[in-house]
Formats: C-alpha cells, sequence, structure tokens
C-alpha cells in the first residue's frame, strides 16, 4: 500500500472511531469496513445521491457538510411534493446511506453538497458480508444503527407537533 493510501485509511479509520454507527468497535474490527472504500470529493451543489436512485452503501462524512433532503418540484419535476423539504445537515463524521444495509430499494432521500468536503461510501455488498461473517461486530452496528434510527424518529415526530400545533 502506497504512503498516501496508508495516511487515507488511519485519516478515515480516525474518523470512522468517531461517528456513532462504529461506536465501541476496535481498530481490528473497523478494518473489516475498509477494503472497499471509495472516497468522493464534492462541492457545494454536487448531487451525491437522488431520492429514488440507485443506492449503494453507507456514506461517512470525511470533511465539509451536506443536506439531506426530499426534493420538491423545484429540485425533481416528478416530485408529489411542492416544496423541498429538509431533513438535516450532515457535518464530519456523520454518514446517510444507513437504509442500503437493510434493503436494496431505492435511494429514500436526495444528499446535496452544502460545503465542499469529502465522503467516503462503504460498498453495501462488503458492509453486508463483514455483518454476515461477525455477529459480534454485526450486534454492536445493529445497536448503534437503532440507536441513531430510534433518535432521528424521535426528532422528526417532535417537527411533526410542532407543524401540527402551527397549523391547528
Amino acid at each position: 500500500m502506497a504512503g498516501t493510501e496508508k495516511m487515507f485509511l488511519k485519516d478515515v479509520l480516525h474518523l470512522i472511531t468517531q461517528t456513532r454507527i462504529f461506536k465501541g468497535l476496535s481498530i481490528d474490527e473497523l478494518k473489516l469496513f475498509t477494503d472497499d472504500l471509495e472516497g468522493v470529493h464534492f462541492d457545494a451543489g454536487t448531487v451525491l445521491l437522488h431520492e429514488g436512485g440507485p443506492h449503494s452503501g453507507l456514506f461517512i462524512v470525511l470533511a465539509g457538510s451536506v443536506e439531506v433532503f426530499l426534493p420538491g418540484v423545484a429540485e425533481a419535476p416528478k416530485s408529489k411534493r411542492i416544496n423541498k423539504v429538509s431533513l438535516a445537515t450532515l457535518k464530519t463524521g456523520d454518514c446517510f446511506g444507513e437504509y442500503a444495509i437493510f434493503d436494496d430499494k431505492p435511494a429514500s432521500a436526495s444528499v446535496v453538497g452544502v460545503r465542499p468536503g469529502k465522503v467516503v461510501c462503504m460498498d453495501q455488498q462488503t458492509f453486508r458480508a463483514v455483518l454476515e461473517h461477525n455477529d459480534t461486530v454485526a450486534k454492536k452496528i445493529y445497536r448503534n444503527l437503532l440507536t441513531v434510527m430510534v433518535e432521528r424518529l424521535r426528532a422528526s415526530d417532535q417537527d411533526f407537533d410542532v407543524l401540527l400545533r402551527a397549523a391547528g
């Protein structure tokens, strides 16, 4: 492995240890996920994922920030939504695309760069294979994913309550 690749892997491993989905994993366990990492540089305005488009894995923000949103008619003419719905702004250490770990369905939201940066994508097949062959790792990952998803669901419930009160 070349020096820059080792540095990249070291940087990625450091950031992954700070990502909530990988909380509690050892460095050796984390290395299981790094075989097929693909780094992608992006600028502000670059669409990284399209709602309804192909969805290939888990993305981790290494630098910059991205917005996760449901597009409105202006962003996606076939959309049934009149306006864009912003779901979250993610920064270094955050991740998106976790649904791909569970199913083979198209992306449920769009993701666009807000501040230029870099993401790495962990291939869906590799990710699933690691979980399938490592029960201890799988238990930690699934517990962490469930925690993150429940927190997101609670936050969206609170947002929905605010909208209902404002409309009522």
